[in-house]
């Protein structure tokens, strides 16, 4: 086994200096090979992805001051300043992208699974075919990843001719087409590789990094609704949603019990090396104290936007002791500071990369609301909501009364649940185009301290990394 991972690591250093086409060369010979079910399952944990950058610095949440910026194109990365002004070309000709890179460095592993596992020496069929569906979900999974970054955002009537990203499906470069294809052919493939496999998944996680029904529902209902298509992402997210709550080991935090109320201290829970929360995540060992000022690359430069924080929560939302005050670590929630810097709750954090309790929720309660299940919805919303403020506060209030205000109340809660994570860049490519969410656009022009930015259409999609496409001369580049 220590072959295999060996080798999977050399596999990963090499795919971080080049595009797809040059890094799946590689393959295992002789005793490394993997033979057995065992070998096959044991490369489905795979090393950490590190996809955490960008977006990061692209959501509405943040602003930065003249100095702080300057400081962070100093003394962080060039990249990070050039996404923070929403610039088109924000990656030199010798940078590399965990956004590309990161992400092709796994389809090798897991092409090989889904290729090579129902010829290993030992195990039963039915065992065969559970490993390969997961191998086919994450596979699919890091597809759409892959998508939400250099593929634009799904449009029924654009989707055919958009460019989007290509599909890998083997571990050779023989004879293999690494061409991008549409938006429309992208997600086709993921919902068929997530649908035909669904049904082989295990009943019950082998580990969070590991996919099993309640998990591959909650995904497969999250490309749906990325995709606008509501009410074919319900179901799946209904089912997610029956088979977490079955499950004893998933469960939400109460924020209400671990934080002090009159100091913003956090107290610590049980079991904390993984978070009841955490669903899925390719991140490892996801927990609420995970120092994530990793995420943010230890910056203490950008702050998060007063006019923002203070429409989205008032003063009794627990969540705001997640946030940290300018001069000491957790003082924002006691006296309601809007000037705040980093988000630590892990179990939010991942969703991006994996699947959460309170994604599951917040997805299912916004689709019910769409599809008009208004008493459903707003129950869903209470569910989470009892557990992030006072119990008297968690209902929906009665001045959300319409369709369209619960939706929107349903997407203001998500992005109270995710505020400054970085995650709100899905929902800002998801919304763009949605008459109920124009709004939003107010909060995206922004000032790096000296100068302003307005967000465009186009900048929902990066540009392919020069060094991508210096291994693969005939894409055409994003505008």
């Amino acid at each position: 086994m220590k072959r295999i991972l060996s080798f999977i690591i050399l596999v990963i250093i090499i795919s971080s200096t080049s595009g797809c086409s040059d890094y799946l060369d590689i393959k295992p010979r002789g005793t490394d090979v993997p033979h057995k079910l065992s070998h096959y399952e044991g490369l489905l944990y795979g090393g950490d992805i590190s996809v955490l950058f960008i977006y990061h610095y692209g959501t509405f949440e943040h602003t930065i001051d003249a100095a702080g910026f300057s400081s962070l194109y100093i003394y962080e990365r060039y990249n990070a300043a050039k996404a923070f002004q929403w610039q088109a070309d924000i990656f030199r000709s010798d940078d590399q992208c965990s956004e590309w890179n990161d992400i092709c460095s796994r389809f090798y592993t897991y092409n090989v699974v889904v290729n090579e596992v129902m010829d290993a020496d030992d195990g039963t069929e039915s065992q065969k075919m559970a490993v390969r569906a997961e191998a086919r979900f994450m596979r699919a999974w890091f597809t759409y990843m892959m998508a939400q970054f250099f593929g634009k955002p799904y449009d029924p009537a654009t989707a055919a001719t958009d460019p989007c990203v290509p599909i890998i499906t083997e571990s050779s470069t023989v004879g293999t087409d690494f061409s991008r294809r549409t938006v429309k052919e992208v997600y086709e493939y993921i919902i068929t590789e997530m649908t035909e496999s669904l049904p082989y998944l295990p009943n019950r996680p082998a580990h969070i990094k590991r996919i099993f029904n309640g998990a591959g529902n909650a995904m497969l209902g999250k490309v749906h609704w990325m995709m606008g298509s509501y009410d074919l992402a319900l179901p799946y997210l209904e089912a997610a949603k029956s088979i977490l709550n079955s499950d004893n080991n998933k469960g939400f935090i109460n924020f209400g019990e671990i934080i002090d109320k009159e100091s913003g201290d956090i107290y610590d829970y049980p079991n904390t090396n993984v978070s009841p929360e955490a669903v899925y995540s390719i991140m490892g060992m996801p927990n609420l104290w995970t120092a994530f000022g990793a995420m943010y690359f230890g910056s203490p430069l950008r702050t998060l936007r007063p006019d923002v924080i203070h429409t989205y929560f008032n003063s009794s939302d627990y969540r705001l002791a997640m946030f940290s005050g300018v001069e000491t670590w957790m003082t924002a929630y006691a006296d309601f500071d809007p000037q705040v810097r980093y988000y630590t709750n892990m179990t939010v954090m991942t969703s991006d990369e994996g699947i959460t309790l309170p994604d599951v929720y917040l997805m299912y309660a916004e689709c019910l609301a769409r599809e008009g299940e208004l008493g459903n919805a707003k129950q869903v919303l209470y569910e989470l909501r009892s557990n992030r403020m006072p119990a008297e506060e968690a209902n929906v209030p009665s001045s959300v009364s319409t369709k369209d205000d619960l939706i929107k109340f349903a997407v203001a809660e998500r992005i109270r649940e995710q505020f400054g994570t970085g995650i709100t860049w899905y929902d800002m490519r998801r919304l763009w185009d949605d008459p109920l969410f124009q709004d939003l656009k107010q909060y995206y022009t922004r000032t790096d301290g000296t100068d302003s930015f307005t967000l465009t259409k186009e900048r929902l999609t990066m540009k392919i990394p020069p060094s991508v496409m210096i291994w693969n001369p005939d894409y055409v580049q994003n505008d």
